[in-house]
């Protein structure tokens, strides 16, 4: 990544900003519609007029005329990309600038608990909007890669993460023979001095599992390489106990090895992995 640009989010997508020429570069399109097709929103009135009024079709070729050449102009924009009710939750771009790296969320319906409030100023109760039940629903992230110059754009899975279904302890005890994640939540991605090395920081939304994993750009999947798991709840130092805030994670110098906390002892201790070697190393006991 070239020192002469800065890159900065405005509105939801990410811009970059030559210092040299003074330049400014869209380059993501987040569009909150939804992707439908020309031909599929034609009605019956508007096919039959087209059938036949010699007119209309003059028209309708005007226009196919003007979309194509606004095609043929997007070709130099981003790819206008539709995430529906979704938002952007975080989104960098790599040190080669060739992929962008985004998480989407969708926010689950935020019911309200009321509560009575009965020492008031009037004597009179009120009601007062606390925060909702634990039971509520788990909002979605999601994680994706956008190919700036194929303007292609692909959505990680997460079917791979160890123990990503696990039934836990106290659910074996009431006889559940089965378990669906209730979803994850992404940070980062973390990369090391020369660039061709990103990881991502995975943590469970019932707060029992943190996964590290790389990021393939070649093969666009993630490559989990450290699970880390917790009966009761994932956490301590250098891990942090709530999944929406991430761990301690970087790169040494040798840009090759990658650091990282852990509790798989018991205690909060401080580990490598080396990518060449495939390798974890303890540093401290």
């Amino acid at each position: 990544m070239d020192e002469q640009s800065i890159f900065y989010k405005k509105g939801g997508d990410l811009y970059e900003w030559n210092s040299i020429n003074g330049t400014t570069l869209q380059l993501t399109d987040f569009d909150k519609g939804s992707e439908t097709s020309k031909e599929q929103s034609l009605n019956y009135l508007e096919r039959q007029q087209l059938e036949l009024f010699e007119i209309t079709n003059k028209r309708k070729e005007k226009r196919d005329l003007s979309a194509a050449e606004q095609l043929e102009r997007e070709k130099f924009l981003p790819k206008k990309i539709h995430i529906g009710s979704k938002s952007v939750h975080q989104i960098k771009i790599d040190p080669s600038e060739k992929y962008i790296i985004y998480t989407l969320v969708e926010r689950a319906k935020d019911d309200k608990t009321i509560i009575q409030d009965y020492v008031t100023k009037d004597g009179y109760a009120k009601d007062i909007n606390a925060r909702p039940k634990v039971g509520k629903e788990e909002d979605k992230y999601s994680l994706h890669i956008y190919d700036i110059e194929k303007r292609e754009v692909t959505d990680l899975q997460i079917d791979e993460l160890p123990q990503l279904n696990k039934i836990h302890n106290y659910l074996e005890n009431y006889g559940v023979t089965s378990y669906s994640n209730k979803g994850v939540i992404f940070h980062g991605p973390y990369f090391n001095d020369k660039g061709n090395i990103a990881v991502m920081e995975i943590k469970s939304l019932d707060n029992k599992h943190r996964w590290l994993a790389q990021i393939d750009f070649e093969t666009r999947k993630l490559i989990p390489f450290e699970h880390q798991y917790d009966e009761a709840w994932i956490g301590g130092p250098g891990i942090s106990s709530w999944n929406e805030a991430p761990g301690n994670i970087g790169f040494l110098k040798d840009v090759n090895t990658c650091y990282f906390q852990s509790e798989e002892t018991g205690f909060s201790h401080l580990y490598t992995y080396d990518f060449d070697s495939k390798k974890k190393n303890a540093l401290t006991n």
